[in-house]
């Protein structure tokens, strides 16, 4: 199950029942909970909330307008988030919308307005948490504007992806996200280990692209699965939980170690951090920086 809100609705299920369940992509704090049947390859958006904050504020942005996703996933970015930046002595409005909507001509306005009221000038800068489909229709309306044309953009890795740039979407979507320099994390080593360098090309030579996000930590989940079903040597809920915990705190797979924390997430992340550029070929995401995960120190390269 990749993502926060199918992971939710069968959770209940898969507690009752006792099946062991990973998720490779799912990263809502809501479902950071001890002892239960689910585990996560990623970190909680505890700490992508806290990132993001440090990010945008050590950019010199003081204001932040930020949209989000109305579910388990956007609303837990922005908890977090808004802690952190609200001690580090930022201030925000904000705007929930509602997921997997035709139009959100609505909402674009509303966070121009949001803008606006901040002050729109040099410190103030605009979070979405949003998937690429419901963003690249808000960005098409939000190019003609001329505030939110105007305003620096920063994003969760929600939006890192061959479905926000080209030819997935208009070209000019993305000579709109160059101009306002969208920004955002990724959960990623800052350092490109030997087992991921192994695993990107392999995969390139069989399919020949690049693989699409979480393609590695799906590599690794799957590993410690297949691990734990054989040292276990049966299907048993309990038994199988109780050995994927063994192994992952004794693993280091394509993303590192996999070491979990007290709710069956991953414990440390590393984040990269983004940004879309224009290129001889077209647009591309280039990284730019990064978030230390062992010193929680963010890194931003010269």
């Amino acid at each position: 199950h990749l993502w926060s809100g199918q992971l939710n609705g069968i959770k209940s299920y898969v507690d009752s029942n006792k099946i062991f369940t990973v998720s490779v992509a799912s990263t809502s704090p809501a479902l950071s909970i001890p002892n239960d049947y689910i585990f996560r390859m990623q970190a909680p958006d505890s700490i992508q909330g806290k990132v993001l904050a440090h990010l945008i504020w050590e950019s010199g942005y003081k204001k932040v307008a930020i949209i989000y996703r109305n579910d388990p996933y956007g609303s837990g970015i922005f908890e977090y988030f808004s802690k952190e930046f609200n001690k580090l002595g930022g201030i925000i409005k904000s705007l929930a919308y509602t997921p997997d909507q035709p139009d959100y001509s609505s909402e674009v306005l509303q966070l121009s307005t949001m803008v606006k009221e901040l002050g729109a000038d040099k410190e103030t800068a605009i979070l979405i948490v949003a998937f690429n489909y419901e963003a690249i229709k808000m960005f098409d309306k939000a190019r003609l504007d001329s505030t939110l044309s105007n305003t620096a953009w920063f994003s969760s890795e929600s939006l890192k992806g061959p479905g926000l740039l080209p030819p997935a979407s208009p070209p000019e979507i993305a000579a709109f996200l160059t101009k306002v320099k969208l920004t955002g994390t990724y959960p990623a080593s800052l350092t490109e280990t030997v087992l991921m360098k192994e695993f990107n090309a392999k995969f390139k030579n069989r399919y020949g692209r690049d693989p699409k996000a979480y393609g590695a930590y799906t590599y690794d989940a799957l590993w410690l699965v297949a691990l734990s079903l054989t040292l276990t040597n049966k299907y048993d809920g309990d038994s199988v939980r109780s050995m994927f915990t063994f192994l992952a705190n004794r693993y280091v797979g394509a993303t590192g170690p996999t070491t979990l924390d007290e709710n069956g997430d991953r414990a440390i992340q590393d984040y990269q951090v983004w940004q879309v550029v224009k290129t001889d070929s077209g647009y591309d995401f280039k990284v730019i920086g990064g978030w230390d995960g062992t010193t929680n120190k963010l890194i931003i390269y010269g």
